[in-house]
């Protein structure tokens, strides 16, 4: 209970957790039917030094209501996770499509016009008309 009572400070804020960018999430409780407020304290003051980037998802839902829970560290952990490996993916995915333009160009099959790559010739449209 002791632990319990250092969460909740002298103004009624209650302290909900932390991340690891030190970003605090706070329920303030609110009086009658109106719903408890969420806010997020940063670890600085200063507009130019917060990372809003560093807020993860899940708490971004729990402070906008989207979720009555506070994400566990285990659920932010699989998320970036995730986030880390759909990147990698799509890095992957975007070299082999690189490769594979430069031999369409190579051959002919694809010819640059203005920045953008278009087929050459047979049918469908979007080709070059003119």
């Amino acid at each position: 209970w002791a632990d319990i009572k250092s969460w909740i400070v002298a103004d009624g804020r209650v302290l909900m957790g932390q991340d690891d960018a030190g970003n605090k999430y706070w329920q303030i409780p609110q009086r009658g039917e109106e719903a408890a407020r969420r806010e997020i304290e940063y670890p600085t003051t200063q507009l130019e030094d917060i990372d809003f980037e560093s807020i993860p998802s899940e708490w971004r839902l729990w402070v906008r209501g989207y979720r009555d829970d506070t994400p566990t560290e285990e659920e932010i952990f699989m998320s970036r996770a995730r986030a880390t490996e759909t990147l990698r993916k799509a890095k992957e995915i975007e070299a082999k499509d690189a490769v594979e333009r430069s031999k369409q160009l190579a051959s002919g099959e694809l010819r640059k016009v203005d920045s953008h790559t278009v087929g050459v010739g047979g049918g469908g449209g979007g080709g070059d008309s003119g």
